[in-house]
């Protein structure tokens, strides 16, 4: 039985509400009905149980990209305290553009120009 078929013989059991087990309703409550159900419902539970896994891997993963980022960040900043000979008690008035330029195509890799 397919999910319909399975879905479609409970609805028919289901509509007949208190009726003995075991009478026919255009539809037995049988083993193979009984089976098909479990194996249904288990099936399901799989597929939710690898969609929470897969969650958690997404979640794992977002956590890992911030971390990254927040470390690019925090170099960044030193890279670019050092290329000016800054401490923490000195202001920046100007910047030239094409120092951050080279520093980021640096920090990817690349070549600085």
């Amino acid at each position: 039985m397919n999910y319909e078929e399975v879905i479609q013989a409970w609805e028919k059991v289901l509509a007949m509400g208190d009726a003995p087990i075991g009478e026919h309703w255009g539809c037995w409550i049988t083993t193979k009905l009984a089976k098909e159900t479990f194996d249904m419902l288990n099936r399901q539970k799989a597929e939710i149980e690898r969609l929470q896994k897969a969650n958690k891997s997404f979640s794992c993963l977002g956590m890992l990209y911030s971390e990254i980022k927040s470390e690019a960040r925090k170099e960044f900043w030193e890279q670019i305290k050092e290329m000016y000979g800054l401490d923490e008690n000195d202001i920046i008035v100007a910047v030239n553009i094409k120092d951050i330029d080279n520093l980021l195509a640096k920090m990817d890799g690349g070549k600085a120009e």
